[in-house]
């Protein structure tokens, strides 16, 4: 079976870098990439039929709307779907207090702290 990951970053190099890291891995993935919450937001519904993401990596801070503004409108918008997608905070931030709430944050499966690696992607995905 075919995964699908999104990646939401504003940062079009690490978007960039972690889908080639992904199509590299040895499982079938698709990838698709957004650059901020609201254009998730709107990919998501307009998808929300016939592509739905297993994995969601998102970064915290972005301009205008946040990695927490994503999980709030997520979690409002998609209730019926948000447990069943595993959702990671990819981030650059090594702040207590944001891995704290992240990892205290019941949607969130996890903290990663960027880069994402081939060995935290692998244990993700199997």
């Amino acid at each position: 079976m075919i995964k699908k990951i999104l990646l939401i970053d504003d940062d079009q190099v690490t978007n960039f870098l972690n889908r080639k890291l992904i199509e590299q891995s040895n499982t079938p993935i698709e990838v698709k990439t957004v650059s901020s919450v609201m254009d998730a937001i709107v990919f998501l519904r307009e998808n929300k039929s016939n592509w739905i993401p297993d994995v969601i990596f998102i970064d915290i801070f972005m301009p205008i709307k946040s990695g927490w503004d994503f999980l709030e409108e997520f979690q409002q918008e998609f209730e019926s779907q948000a447990t069943t997608i595993k959702l990671y905070m990819l981030s650059s931030s090594r702040e207590d207090e944001d891995i704290t709430k992240a990892k205290d944050h019941f949607l969130v499966k996890d903290y990663i702290t960027k880069p994402l690696t081939s060995n935290i992607l692998g244990d993700i995905l199997s």
